[in-house]
């Protein structure tokens, strides 16, 4: 298949409106996978379906590898059991994130800007101008908003982004991970609200309350949920407690064997033999069992 065929196929995937039935957007972010094929998705489970990651080369938006590009016809073709989804593919840059309803050629005579906010207006303005060139109607721009309110503060013109998004979706996850030196000791991957003893800037609560304040309009702004939790090794499995000392990542998980990593196969597997325990300050759970390890996950 063609690149020129793929973009038109992934331009015409955006231009119904993708909601549910009460009017709410359901993103969902797949990251290909040997654990997780494009087949297996259910087609009316989201209403957009955002395929990680497709690179830029010579100035061109363009899949990582050739395969993708079979990759991204499977998407669209849910499209026939589900004419409401809305296909996107997500461009990353460095630690920035960029959501396309297509793929977008970039020109070497268009200069980009090297600001965050600069780069997204500029990006908006190219969506615009191309789809009206070839007689599209416009096609969506989102974005992933880092979870940290203090860098946010700083990189981001939030009343900016709000402006020229069509949606974006804050990722509260990553809060806390093993970092030698730096982090060792246990906490929360993403708790609903700030745990005791903690910043308040570490939570759900504070990064969605962050992003409204700053000028975010709520009907624009989505919450990321994680559907995996972290896990330590503890320095003295008598010590399970929050911000316990840890010696590093936990060990591989039971289903898809990553350290430090489990997924939601893994955490509802460990559920069968380990100790589960329930944050009523931060609404998180965490499970322990005999081995010295504590592993973390959110029930919502």
């Amino acid at each position: 298949m063609k690149l020129t065929l793929l973009v038109l196929a992934l331009g015409a995937a955006v231009m119904i409106d993708g909601t549910t039935p009460d009017g709410y957007k359901r993103v969902c972010y797949y990251q290909k996978s040997n654990r997780v094929k494009v087949s297996t998705i259910p087609a009316d489970l989201c209403t957009h379906i955002v395929f990680a990651f497709a690179v830029i080369q010579n100035w061109n938006i363009e899949p990582e590898v050739p395969q993708d590009l079979d990759l991204y016809k499977q998407l669209v073709d849910k499209k026939t059991s589900n004419p409401g989804l809305k296909v996107m593919v997500s461009l990353q840059i460095g630690s920035r994130q960029l959501l396309l309803g297509r793929l977008l050629r970039w020109k070497h005579s268009q200069k980009m800007p090297l600001t965050s906010c600069g780069i997204i207006t500029w990006t908006e303005s190219v969506i615009d101008a191309e789809t009206l060139a070839e007689g599209q109607e416009r096609l969506l721009f989102s974005l992933a908003l880092i979870p940290s309110v203090r860098s946010a503060a700083v990189i981001y013109d939030v009343p900016v982004i709000s402006s020229v998004v069509d949606f974006a979706t804050a990722m509260t996850y990553d809060y806390h991970v093993f970092i030698k030196n730096i982090s060792e000791v246990t906490a929360y991957n993403s708790p609903l609200f700030t745990p005791a003893g903690e910043s308040a800037v570490y939570s759900t609560n504070a990064t969605i309350s962050f992003y409204l304040n700053a000028g975010m309009d709520r009907a624009k702004l989505l919450l990321g949920l994680a559907t995996y939790g972290r896990s330590y090794t503890l320095v003295s499995a008598s010590q399970h407690f929050l911000h316990a000392p840890a010696s590093g990542v936990g060990g591989p998980g039971p289903v898809y064997g990553l350290k430090g990593f489990y997924s939601y196969q893994d955490s509802c597997t460990e559920l069968k033999g380990g100790t589960r325990v329930w944050d009523d300050h931060s609404y998180h759970t965490c499970t322990r069992q005999s081995m010295g390890v504590v592993r973390g996950y959110t029930e919502r």
